[in-house]
């Protein structure tokens, strides 16, 4: 995983390129996805250029097949303030989120602003393996109150081997927990929510930090990764979609 920002994989594309991505681009900007959960691409194109020569579009009923994030007086959620955002994947509230998110830096912030990784995935293996079964164990409710959705899920999703496979982690919009109304005993419920702030805890020891610049895409595994952003001052617009990897 990226441990500092000088480790985070960077692809330029010239300046003056109209053509489409050559397969060895879309190869090379994939398999740093594959590998490290995720890349900084800066490109002259607009998103809805570039982002579909990539992946399909994806989960578009809530806002569109691309979206611009902006400080608002009105804000529809956090993410349409200047506030910081803490470490949480995207649309956790659909049973099935999108495999990646792409964010461009249209206007970067006077002051602040700056965007947060960490490798969730990693953070979750790096943990004891009790706590790892825990986290498989603990199930949160998501929600998306404006769309009606619901959706439950573990935190920690493992393949038979005990390799963490999927990652859901959300915390702005975790609903009730159901974890003692499901038959989990008061002493397994205590040992879950340990292991969810060490979990917590391990995030925030790996978080990588940095300012996108203007003209530059951040592209990170949804499912693997997360992501966040501090407070800023002044204009910052981002603009976003999503993509999936299912098909």
């Amino acid at each position: 995983h990226a441990s500092t920002p000088s480790s985070i994989p960077r692809l330029t594309l010239p300046s003056t390129s109209t053509t489409p991505l050559t397969p060895s681009t879309i190869h090379s900007i994939l398999t740093s996805i594959y590998t490290y959960g995720l890349i900084i691409v800066r490109h002259p194109c607009p998103l809805s250029t570039f982002a579909p020569q990539l992946t399909p579009p994806s989960h578009s009923d809530l806002y569109g097949p691309y979206f611009t994030v902006r400080s608002s007086p009105s804000p529809s959620n956090a993410a349409y303030t200047s506030s910081p955002l803490p470490l949480h994947q995207d649309l956790a509230y659909y049973d099935s989120p999108p495999g990646l998110q792409y964010l461009r830096c249209l206007r970067q912030a006077d002051e602040g602003g700056e965007s947060y990784v960490s490798d969730a995935a990693a953070a979750l293996q790096s943990l004891r393996p009790s706590d790892l079964k825990a986290l498989q164990r603990l199930k949160v409710c998501y929600v998306k109150e404006r769309a009606g959705m619901v959706s439950r899920k573990s935190v920690a999703v493992c393949d038979e081997g005990g390799h963490v496979k999927e990652v859901n982690w959300s915390p702005p919009f975790e609903g009730p927990y159901l974890g003692l109304a499901a038959g989990l005993g008061a002493e397994e419920w205590v040992e879950n929510m340990r292991a969810r702030e060490r979990f917590e805890e391990r995030l925030e020891e790996m978080k990588v930090g940095f300012k996108l610049e203007e003209g530059e895409t951040l592209i990170v595994n949804n499912r693997r990764m997360v992501h966040g952003r501090g407070g800023f001052k002044g204009e910052r617009v981002v603009e976003g979609c999503y993509g999936g990897t299912d098909e």
